[in-house]
């Protein structure tokens, strides 16, 4: 019985922080930063949302060791750099109080 309990908890998952969205920042990953550095920092996969044709480059995330995004953040240029412009969580629950994406626009 003891051994199962050990097993139990050596197999247990390992929490995560749980995944703060406060005004301008979604988790680990904020409105203003360099989208070059967001793409090393989480190993993020470069897309283009294609709205009305237009290219609009973004950055699919996935948080917690996951593949599959749990965020997608939306960069435009800025000087001669892209950065974060927009936030949208997919994997969270997000309260009645923020019901749309984060913006700096």
């Amino acid at each position: 019985m003891p051994t199962a309990i050990l097993m139990a908890l050596l197999t247990a998952p390992i929490p995560q922080d749980p995944l703060i969205v406060e005004r301008a920042h979604a988790g680990p990953v904020a409105i203003g930063a360099i989208a070059e550095d967001v793409y090393r920092q989480f190993g993020a996969h470069l897309i283009d949302l294609k709205p009305e044709g237009f290219l609009t480059p973004a950055l699919e995330i996935g948080l917690f060791g996951s593949d599959a995004a749990s965020m997608i953040a939306e960069s435009w240029p800025s000087g001669d750099k892209l950065v974060v412009t927009r936030i949208r969580v997919l994997r969270f629950i997000a309260s009645a109080c923020c019901p749309r994406p984060i913006s700096a626009r």
